[in-house]
């Protein structure tokens, strides 16, 4: 086999359009001794083509060459990168590197797994893994979450959208609800709406985050544990919908009907034609919304309008690359009404984007978005240490690749049962 045969053999496992016969091909050629030559060419050229300057960086690449070429008889997993301690700061930076040489680094290292699996489920033997900070060895690790939701449809109905079959998945009125073959669903009126609104909701449980395409075009991203409950056709002269935890939007313009957005019952978002992301979950201090393209104003509730003197802000309107920041209705603040603030926009949306941003995060917000991701109960059994963090990481790597990377940065984290975890000073 060639070097470029191969290479194309490893593209069409990143692009999963591989055959089962192709598949063998490339695990054969991966584990074979003969074949490891070729690989290093193919990764070094990748690497190469990266640019790579960074110390750091090329520690890692030789770690991961050593850990391909590590014995066959274990599952071998990549770190999603390397956590170094700044001592001269308590922020922990998280570098992550870049794509092109980790995606093949990768992509083989993921094939040797599957090939070791495919072994030892053959010899009915399971291996053990040990995660992170911790002597406790578990049977399986945890995998990251994926598009898992649930669809509850106006007479009450519900519709598993991970498991349901491609094609048409319900109609409603005129109105047919339709699941794409990339796992979107999507709402296509070819009749008369009803003339009664017929409300939708989609709940994305903790591991899980779905996309959606409203019956006017607009396209919504759910993050995991949040909801969407909106019309199966938009009537009236507004279009309003509703919105718990975090969900980004890109509205399809229409000036005759703006586009509402309530959020929690209580603050809403007033839009003609953008892009922005919302955060309001409930276990966190503020409601954040983010503006990335267009216009949106953005109200408290009617009854902190009531609370608030006339010195306090209750309605804001954006500009992109602004931030609206109100107190949670949880935290019961509302007497500080909404501050604008200069957001950064990638650390807003990445998780849109298949990734974690720990740009300037605390420990405790960390572990949040780990908590949700990965759907683990986070406990502090002697307070939350005070830590700040950076950097970037994929949201498509196990947690025990993810806790390996904390351990790395000092983190003492403890698993404790399946998916409880113990953050220690």
């Amino acid at each position: 086999m060639q070097s470029t045969d191969l290479n194309i053999l490893i593209e069409q496992y990143l692009t999963q359009e591989q055959s089962p016969e192709t598949q063998e091909q490339l695990l054969l050629a991966i584990l074979s001794p003969q074949y490891r030559g070729k690989l290093e060419l193919l990764m070094q050229q990748q690497y190469d083509q990266d640019a790579f300057t960074d110390a750091e960086d090329i520690n890692l690449r030789e770690k991961i060459f050593e850990a391909i070429w590590t014995t066959q008889q274990s599952v071998v997993s990549p770190s999603p990168g390397n956590l170094s301690v700044d001592v001269s700061s308590p922020v922990r930076r998280i570098h992550f590197p870049r794509t092109g040489f980790f995606r093949y680094a990768a992509a083989i290292i993921l094939a040797i797994g599957l090939a070791v699996l495919a072994y030892l489920l053959t010899t009915h033997k399971e291996p053990e893994q040990t995660l992170a900070g911790s002597d406790h060895h578990i049977q399986t690790d945890i995998a990251p979450g994926g598009n898992r939701a649930i669809l509850t449809l106006a007479d009450g109905s519900k519709i598993i959208l991970d498991s349901a079959a491609d094609g048409k998945l319900a109609s409603q009125g005129g109105v047919q609800v339709i699941k794409l073959t990339n796992g979107q669903i999507a709402y296509d009126q070819r009749g008369l709406a009803a003339k009664e609104a017929m409300w939708n909701t989609i709940n994305t449980p903790r591991g899980g985050q779905y996309r959606v395409t409203l019956p006017d075009g607009t396209k919504v991203w759910l993050n995991a544990a949040s909801s969407l409950t909106f019309p199966a056709a938009f009537t009236g002269n507004k279009r309003e919908v509703k919105i718990d935890g975090e969900v980004y939007f890109e509205v399809s313009p229409n000036k005759e009907k703006p586009f509402m957005v309530n959020v929690n019952g209580g603050s809403s978002v007033e839009v003609l034609g953008t892009s922005f992301n919302v955060n309001a979950y409930r276990d966190e201090e503020n409601i954040n919304t983010t503006l990335l393209d267009g216009a949106v104003a953005v109200s408290l509730p009617g009854a902190m309008k009531q609370q608030n003197n006339a010195n306090i802000q209750t309605r804001v309107v954006l500009k992109p690359g602004q931030q609206a920041r109100m107190a949670s209705t949880i935290t019961q603040k509302s007497s500080s009404g909404i501050m604008i603030i200069d957001a950064d926009t990638d650390k807003v949306v990445a998780w849109k984007n298949g990734a974690f941003n720990f740009k300037d995060a605390s420990l405790e917000e960390v572990m949040r978005q780990l908590a949700r991701w990965y759907d683990l109960e986070i406990v502090y059994p002697q307070g939350v240490p005070d830590i700040k963090f950076g950097g970037k990481m994929s949201r498509s790597v196990t947690l025990a690749s993810v806790l390996r990377a904390l351990k790395d940065a000092k983190i003492n984290i403890q698993l404790s049962g399946e998916r409880k975890l113990l953050v220690l000073p």
